[in-house]
């Protein structure tokens, strides 16, 4: 997460600046693809403005993973608690592609809610 968030954050920089440009405005620099963008954002801007708002994206994709992870976890420890009658059986038991997909499911539902209003704000 932290080393594609890194490494990618450029293109997250030229999309936002992008949905800002209308196309008509004089005073906002006109982009013709995302290669120009990234060239003329290096250059009139510095490569530091390639990486305005790094932090607040790194947190956010830090919060996002650490809680999809932590919520898929506890998911499925409930769904094999149901498969399993005692704790042992419970721990070992095999979930089969669809229970995983649901988990899968419902832990990107709980992160995608709970992590929200980090975007709003980062954007």
């Amino acid at each position: 997460g932290f080393i594609s968030s890194f490494l990618l954050h450029p293109l997250d920089v030229v999309n936002t600046r992008l949905q800002v440009h209308d196309g008509n405005s004089k005073t906002l620099p006109k982009y013709r693809s995302t290669a120009h963008a990234l060239v003329r954002i290096a250059g009139d801007d510095g490569m530091l403005a390639l990486y305005s708002g790094l932090v607040p994206n790194l947190f956010g994709q830090t919060i996002s993973w650490g809680c999809f992870f932590w919520t898929h976890a506890n998911i499925k420890a409930i769904v094999r608690a149901r498969k399993g009658k005692d704790s042992e059986r419970a721990h070992n038991a095999q979930l089969i592609w669809s229970e995983r997909f649901g988990c899968s499911a419902g832990a990107g539902m709980v992160t995608a809610t709970v992590t929200q209003p980090i975007w709003v704000i980062k954007t």
